[in-house]
């Protein structure tokens, strides 16, 4: 029996309101909040320096727990603020030239298209969209076929994107990326916490997330994970800080041979340690068990809402997971969500500039999106579908 009612008890949030927005920020473990505040408050009373030392093993944990859950070792493990900043670090560290290749899919999150567009305009580089397969994913053979014909020095994919349920086929891609040699990056920010990862069978070079989602961190916490093929190539952030490398003399520098070379010198101890005491919670939970709870969850929410006639669903895919996005005939977005909220129910709307292309590719200005978690209930969702029948939204 999955033991919701523990999670629930476990955390606050969940006896005032229903909160169906884990996709953007999910409610932490009082376990997590309790980490975080003793940290500070032993800080205030140490020294920031002081505590950091007496605490340091407890530091290193972010390592440890971070490379368990993703099957990967400690000194592959970088800390970022965020996912964002653990994809930006990776691509600065790979040296683009005028018709280098990054290839991608119309689905990547967009800060991602925002910056290979960026290094378009800067570097001359090319984006490249393999096609998509009639179920919504992206194309396994179209990739193989592009990185034959195009040599990309990037294949980059987010596992799950930002707003829609679909999930990836990530690990065939990077099969397809290990054989050719092409460095692969891989977003895991929206699965992590959700879904089990491994980067052993994803053959990825990089892999991102962010805390304050399905892991239930606090926010400005994520985690990067670095192969051992990019330490030793050589690959670093191309701005790194005394944090990452050691000057060794005039205009030379030393960096560190493992993943903290991605790190800078500023961090937040006190979210390094609430960042390690969730994944710690996550492991404790069953990765397994989490996913197989929240894909029954998931689908019974997606069939109540289909039984609705004025509610269209837009995610595709053969595998879909815990972001459930949606338009209705009868309210914009931004309407339905202020009326779930004003209702006590927490969810997202998202407009169109942020999933541009998959947007114009399904016709819609946006979409209202509802992300269960491991600690929502069945109970809960039949009360999202009577506040939809009882408002007419």
């Amino acid at each position: 029996m999955f033991p919701v009612q523990q999670f629930r008890d476990d955390t606050p949030g969940c006896s005032d309101i229903i909160h169906f927005n884990n996709a953007g920020c999910s409610l932490p473990p009082k376990s997590v909040v309790e980490v975080v505040t003793q940290f500070l408050q032993e800080e205030a009373k140490a020294g920031g320096y002081e505590l950091a030392a007496l605490r340091s093993a407890d530091i290193e944990d972010f390592y440890a727990a971070a490379a368990s859950i993703l099957n990967a070792h400690p000194h592959q493990i970088a800390f970022v603020n965020s996912a964002t900043d653990g994809f930006t670090k990776a691509l600065s560290s790979i040296s683009f030239a005028p018709g280098d290749v990054i290839l991608t899919s119309i689905n990547d999150y967009v800060s991602s298209q925002i910056q290979f567009a960026a290094l378009q305009q800067r570097f001359g580089i090319r984006i490249e969209y393999a096609q998509n397969t009639p179920t919504g994913e992206v194309d396994v053979e179209d990739i193989d076929r592009l990185i034959k014909a195009l040599h990309p020095k990037l294949v980059s994919i987010t596992h799950v994107p930002n707003n829609t349920g679909l999930v990836q086929p990530v690990a065939e891609i990077g099969a397809l990326c290990a054989k050719a040699g092409v460095w692969y990056f891989v977003d895991a920010c929206q699965s992590a916490g959700q879904i089990p990862l491994d980067v052993q069978t994803m053959h990825c070079d990089f892999l991102s997330f962010s805390m304050r989602k399905f892991m239930r961190g606090p926010r400005g916490t994520g985690a990067l994970f670095v192969s051992q093929r990019a330490l030793d190539a050589g690959l670093l952030p191309m701005l790194p800080d005394m944090r990452g490398a050691d000057w060794t003399g005039k205009g030379s520098f030393a960096p560190l041979p493992d993943a903290k070379r991605f790190e800078y010198i500023e961090q937040s101890y006190a979210l390094v340690v609430g960042a390690a005491a969730a994944m710690r919670y996550y492991e404790n939970a069953n990765p397994h068990a989490v996913f197989t709870y929240t894909q029954q969850l998931s689908q019974y929410f997606r069939t109540q809402l289909s039984a609705l006639p004025h509610i269209t669903l837009l995610d595709k895919g053969k595998l879909t997971c815990n972001i459930i996005s949606l338009v209705s005939a009868k309210s914009d977005i931004m309407t339905f969500r202020n009326t779930l909220v004003q209702n006590g129910i927490n969810c997202g709307a998202a407009g169109k500039k942020f999933a541009l292309l998959d947007f114009i590719q399904k016709d819609v200005e946006g979409a209202v999106r509802l992300s269960p978690h491991y600690y929502n209930t069945f109970e809960e969702v039949d009360q999202v579908i009577e506040v939809i029948k009882r408002t007419g939204i």
